[in-house]
């Protein structure tokens, strides 16, 4: 890449706000320690289950370890996760609609949002063997859509995408990841197509990740493959510490996001305990 390009990719990025709002405020340690959940009624039982699943999310998120998620050890804490919260809140996610003349109030869902003690998950941490997570890089994300009607690059102001924008914010929010999507200006002076987006061979991707101040990159094309009926895709993970390749496929691009980011947060956190 000419050192002029890279100059200019630079100094557009210096001014460019993080596009996922959520993802910004999970970066901070009290949202880090909570999450949110749908229940069925209020009952005690609904919210116990309710502050199971959370917990759970939690121990994942500040960990960033994938793996506890289904662990027979992190199923035995959720059958005491109250014992983890600090505070917690109900909201009728029908609120505002009236109640139907076969319904009940009990049976209606509700968002559950759950803070839990950081003190007392970080020490379930440790009795799992794991730590948290604490110091989380911004990553860039360079993301191209072929839906068989159009190709495109994800962009933070662009008309196109917003679906997959939205899907990144929740999922990385979810994460408690810090990612940004590069404006149309940045991009247009990105040197990179949509056929090498998440190839394992782009020779200029460490560039521009050194023309972006270091930042860690997570590069992906996502393809719609119709006569499958479902989303293909391939990444590219690049940071100081060198690149991870991986594939992931799901019937949603929501699906592909979500592997995708939860393989790079795998690989960030296990490259900060080294």
């Amino acid at each position: 890449m000419p050192a002029a390009i890279a100059r200019s990719i630079a100094s557009l990025c210096i001014a460019l706000p993080l596009f996922l709002t959520a993802s910004v405020h999970a970066q901070e340690p009290n949202r880090l320690y909570s999450a949110v959940t749908i229940i069925t009624g209020t009952l005690e039982a609904e919210k116990q289950r309710g502050f199971a699943a959370c917990l759970e999310e939690v121990l994942v998120k500040v960990s960033g370890d994938t793996s506890l998620a289904g662990l027979p050890k992190v199923d035995e804490l959720g059958k005491r996760a109250s014992e983890f919260v600090e505070t917690y809140s109900l909201r009728d996610r029908m609120a505002g609609i009236p109640v139907h003349d076969e319904q009940g109030t009990r049976d209606r869902p509700h968002f559950l949002k759950v803070d839990f003690s950081p003190a007392k998950i970080d020490q379930a941490l440790g009795e799992l063997g794991r730590a948290p997570w604490t110091e989380r890089p911004v990553i860039t994300l360079l993301i191209g859509i072929d839906n068989g009607a159009q190709r495109f690059l994800l962009a933070r102001n662009s008309a196109l995408g917003i679906g997959q924008r939205k899907a990144l914010s929740e999922i990385a929010g979810r994460l408690g990841l810090k990612a940004k999507l590069l404006g149309e200006a940045a991009l247009a002076a990105v040197p990179v197509d949509h056929a090498s987006l998440g190839g394992t061979r782009m020779d200029g991707l460490e560039t521009i990740r050194n023309a972006l101040g270091g930042e860690v990159v997570l590069s992906g094309m996502l393809v719609w493959d119709e006569s499958a009926f479902r989303w293909t895709s391939n990444w590219q993970l690049v940071s100081e510490n060198g690149a991870e390749a991986w594939e992931a496929a799901g019937v949603s691009f929501d699906t592909a996001f979500r592997d995708a980011l939860a393989e790079a947060m795998q690989i960030l956190s296990n490259e900060s305990r080294r």
